[in-house]
């Protein structure tokens, strides 16, 4: 809670000029993954670029885990040679366990917001501090969906992953799904 707090006391102090029209604050509750968990987040930039900084909460639903990630290594066609006798065949399954690190606390963000009459939704991305059975790599993508209930108060939803496009494969990638309300200031 001292951290949902802070966050909005720092942002507000900051933001609280001519530039205030600016800044969204919304808070934000994962229904994917990690049910329980919650975020709160600060954008700046309006409709266009922006930049987001957000703070992770009630992260126990994430717990600990290891995983055992496994490659086949067997050959797609017959061996056209014969290995020596006396030397093993590799195995046809590598694995390997890794334990996940704590849930994340933080991160940061860029994106472009595109809006068309009360709808808003953009591309973008997003540094998480830590990893874990969700988000396997710290670099993630960030799409984000929200609707205007009225001139200051939205509905959000935001997807963060990696879409296991090339960047780790091997990694965990169930991806942050977080639906929530904004406020302007």
């Amino acid at each position: 809670m001292k951290k949902i707090v802070f966050v909005f006391v720092l942002l507000s102090v900051v933001f609280t000029s001519a530039h205030a029209e600016n800044l969204l604050l919304s808070i934000s509750t994962d229904i994917g993954h990690a049910d329980g968990v919650t975020l709160v987040n600060g954008r700046y930039g309006g409709d266009g670029f922006g930049v987001s900084l957000g703070l992770f909460t009630n992260t126990g639903a994430i717990g600990k885990d290891s995983q055992t990630l496994c490659t086949s290594l067997a050959p797609l066609s017959p061996r056209t040679y014969h290995e020596p006798e006396n030397k093993p065949s590799p195995p046809l399954t590598t694995c390997r366990r890794w334990e996940e690190t704590d849930a994340p606390d933080m991160l940061a963000g860029i994106d472009y917001r595109f809006r068309s009459g009360h709808w808003t939704y953009g591309p973008g991305g997003v540094w998480i501090d830590h990893t874990n059975r969700i988000n396997g790599t710290k670099l993630n993508f960030n799409l984000s969906l929200g609707y205007d209930l009225s001139d200051r108060f939205s509905l959000t939803f935001r997807h963060m992953s990696h879409f296991a496009a090339g960047i780790e494969k091997d990694r965990a990638n169930a991806g942050w799904n977080f639906l929530g309300l904004a406020v302007k200031l």
